[in-house]
């Protein structure tokens, strides 16, 4: 072989091209951001109560979206999910559930007040969590 260095250059070139495109076929898809949820709902619940009008204990991404508290195009991002606030947690409360998360492969997750994060197993939901309308 006369050129043994363009055959190292092109097997790293073709190594490299074939870890970016697995990296990039096998890159976990993002979970989108849910403060912007939980400050639509804090928002639609403080219209209801300058309203006057009695304050709901959930309130479901669909409802905040049709409502106008959330857009369209922001509700997108959360295509596939099933996203419930619950309007009534209390903060002073650490263990209360604020917010119910189905994803599209049917797992859920709920957020607790104290920011923590439970995943709830389908088989056991009804027993570990408190239960959500």
């Amino acid at each position: 072989m006369k050129h043994p260095a363009i055959l190292v250059t092109l097997a790293l070139a073709a190594t490299l091209c074939l870890g970016l495109g697995l990296n990039y076929v096998m890159k976990p898809p993002q979970t989108p951001d849910p403060r912007p949820v939980y400050q639509a709902a804090q928002a639609y619940k403080q219209a209801l109560e300058l309203k006057g009008r009695p304050v709901p204990e959930t309130v479901s991404l669909a409802e905040l979206t049709r409502e106008g508290f959330f857009s369209p195009q922001q509700a997108a991002a959360f295509d596939g999910y099933e996203i419930t606030m619950l309007l009534t947690a209390d903060e002073n409360r650490p263990q209360d559930v604020l917010m119910r998360v189905r994803f599209p492969n049917g797992d859920e997750i709920v957020v607790l007040c104290d920011g923590s994060v439970q995943p709830i197993s389908r088989s056991s939901a009804s027993k570990t969590t408190p239960r959500i309308p």
